[in-house]
């Protein structure tokens, strides 16, 4: 019989080791890919609404300069996977390795942490949204998760686009 590995394999290959975390594992293929088929609500909605698509309309609602810090606010999750908060306050040791993902994930993608307070917000806004719309209603339309997973990869490359213009332009103006 062969020992159990005690690395995890994201959809990309590459093993992730959550007991010597290094930021440069975490890839917004694997983030994107997690999300697009992670259920938000632990799955106990009438309609569905997945977590990168939580994480998209988050990212609508916050000004340019904090929307890669929205889109990925999340992230965590793409490995860790979703848990409904009121289950997550009885998981400490979950909450701390959650953080320790999202660290490491802020250190690769250049974001702040812990988040701006304005994402919270945001996130609070569309949970509550999301909550009419997907569990005490069907009104939440259904996208297969590859449509997700594309939309949440665009808006990503989007954001890099304008973020290196708005640098080109920091630079351009200081010559």
């Amino acid at each position: 019989m062969e020992p159990i590995s005690k690395k995890f394999r994201t959809y990309t290959g590459v093993e992730i080791d959550f007991q010597n975390l290094n930021p440069e594992v975490f890839t917004i293929e694997d983030i994107a890919k997690g999300l697009s088929v992670m259920p938000r609500f632990a799955g106990q909605a009438k309609g569905v609404i997945s977590v990168a698509e939580h994480s998209i309309n988050v990212a609508k609602l916050v000004p340019a300069h904090l929307k890669l810090e929205a889109l990925l606010h999340d992230a965590s999750e793409a490995y860790l996977m979703d848990i409904a908060k009121p289950i997550k306050q009885l998981l400490p040791d979950y909450v701390a390795l959650e953080n320790e993902v999202m660290r490491n994930i802020a250190i690769q993608f250049n974001l702040s942490f812990p988040l701006d307070d304005l994402i919270k917000k945001a996130d609070n806004q569309v949970a509550l949204l999301e909550w009419n719309n997907s569990v005490l209603s069907n009104k939440s339309a259904l996208f297969p998760a590859e449509i997700i997973e594309k939309r949440f990869l665009d808006l990503y490359k989007s954001i890099q686009f304008d973020r290196s213009l708005m640098t080109s332009k920091k630079v351009h103006l200081r010559r």
